[in-house]
C-alpha cells in the first residue's frame, strides 16, 4: 500500500505542508488506516492542557508509577508493511496490485524479500509488523505454505490481518492467518472512518484494538487528523457529534493507536519526527511505513534491502543510541498501554488534542 507522495501509485497519502511558521502539519490517510494528523513545531512537543489522573485506577496495576517519565519519555517505532487486495470485490485482478495469489514467481520474490527485511530489522533490534490482505495470503497457502512459520522464526515479526473486506472479511482473513500457522493478533490493520461507525462486524469487528486511528474517507477526501496518543475511542454507537472520537472513554474496549507516520523513503521528515518530544505521560508512536510492491526480481530486491539499512543507519540508530526512541511491535504498544493505562495522563472523557 502506498501513500501519495511517499509511494507512487499507492492507494495511501501523506502530506506535508510547511507553513510561514515553520510549522509542519502532518496528514495521514489510507484506504484502509489513516495515522496521524497534527500540527507541530519543529523541535517542539504539541500544546497540552494539563491533565487529570483517572480516579479509579486500573485492576492489577502494580507498578505504582514509579518509572512512567521513563517509559513515557520515548518515541515507540515500528516498521509497519502493508499489501493490498489485487482481487478487490472477487474479481480478478481489477486492481494495479501486484498478483501474489497468481503469479507464483512474483510471489517468491517477495515472500523472501519480506524475510530478508525482517533479518535485516533483526540486526538493529527494530521489530516489524506486517499486514498482508488477503490475496497475498492466498499466495502463501498456494505457493508457500510454511512462509509464516520461516518469517515468524526471525523473532521480531507480528502479524496482523489488513483487509479492504470487499471480498474477504477480517474475521475470515484472521481464520486464514491462524489457519497458515501465523499467529495473527485481533489488531486492525486498516478501516475507514464511515465502516468503524457502521458496526459491520466484516469490516470493523467489536473490541478489536487498531492500527493507527479509523480517519480515512472515500477518495480521501475528508480524512480526519488524530494526534500521536494512544487511548481508548468511544464505540460507533457512542460517536453523537464531531469531535467525539479523539474523547478517550476509559471504559471502551477499542485501543486505537495513531502515530507519526513517515515513509523509509523520506530520510528528511523521518529526522523531523524522530526528533519530536513525546507528549508528557502518554504513549507516542512513529511508524516508518511501506508498501514495496515494485519488489519483483532480485536486483530490485537488493536494491531495497540496501536502501531500507541506509535508513536504519544514517536516521534511525542516532535516536535509538541517545535514548529517545524504542522499537516496538503494534501488540506490545498495547500491551504497554494496558499495563500502564492508570498512570498516563488520559482522564476519562478528555480530548486527547489538548
Amino acid at each position: 500500500m502506498s501513500r501519495g507522495a511517499l509511494i507512487e501509485n499507492g492507494s495511501h497519502m501523506l502530506s506535508y505542508i510547511k507553513s510561514s511558521t515553520a510549522s509542519l502539519v502532518l496528514i495521514m490517510t489510507s484506504c484502509g488506516l489513516p495515522q496521524s494528523g497534527l500540527t507541530i513545531t519543529r523541535g517542539a512537543a504539541p500544546a497540552r492542557s494539563t491533565p487529570t489522573k483517572p480516579s479509579t485506577p486500573i485492576p492489577g496495576n502494580t507498578n505504582n508509577c514509579r518509572d512512567i517519565a521513563k517509559v513515557t519519555s520515548k518515541l515507540f517505532v515500528t516498521y509497519v508493511v502493508h499489501n493490498e487486495e489485487d482481487d478487490a470485490h472477487c474479481k480478478q485482478s481489477s486492481a494495479p496490485e501486484p498478483d501474489y495469489n497468481g503469479n507464483k514467481n512474483l510471489f517468491l520474490v517477495y515472500s523472501k524479500t519480506i524475510v530478508e527485511l525482517a533479518k535485516l530489522l533483526n540486526e538493529f533490534g527494530m521489530k516489524l509488523s506486517f499486514q498482508p490482505d488477503w490475496t497475498f495470503v492466498e499466495g502463501v497457502k498456494k505457493f508457500q505454505p510454511d512462509f509464516f512459520s520461516h518469517l515468524l522464526s526471525v523473532g521480531n515479526v507480528e502479524v496482523l490481518p489488513h483487509a479492504h473486506a470487499t471480498c474477504v472479511s477480517y474475521p475470515e482473513l484472521f481464520r486464514r492467518l491462524h489457519d497458515l500457522g501465523a499467529n495473527p493478533q485481533k489488531i486492525i490493520g486498516g478501516v475507514t472512518w464511515d465502516d468503524y461507525k457502521s458496526q459491520d462486524e466484516n469490516k470493523s469487528p467489536a473490541g478489536w484494538a487498531q492500527w493507527g486511528a479509523p480517519a480515512a474517507s472515500i477518495g480521501h477526501k475528508n480524512d480526519k487528523k488524530f494526534p500521536p496518543v494512544v487511548y481508548r475511542m468511544k464505540s460507533p454507537q457512542q460517536l453523537q457529534k464531531s469531535g467525539d472520537e479523539h474523547i478517550h472513554n476509559a471504559a471502551s474496549p477499542n485501543i486505537v493507536t495513531p502515530g507519526f507516520l513517515v515513509s523509509p523513503g523520506q530520510p528528511l521528515e523521518l529526522g523531523v519526527w524522530l526528533n519530536q518530544k513525546p507528549p508528557k505521560h502518554t504513549l507516542s508512536p512513529v511508524y516508518i511505513f511501506d508498501a514495496p510492491k515494485f519488489v519483483s526480481d532480485a536486483k530490485s530486491a537488493a536494491e531495497y534491502i540496501n536502501r531500507v539499512r541506509q535508513m536504519i543507519v544514517s536516521k534511525v540508530l542516532p535516536y535509538k543510541q541517545n535514548g529517545s526512541i524504542e522499537f516496538v511491535q503494534v501488540s506490545e504498544l498495547i500491551s504497554l498501554f494496558k499495563k500502564y493505562e492508570s498512570c498516563l495522563d488520559l482522564e476519562d472523557g478528555q480530548s486527547v488534542l489538548k
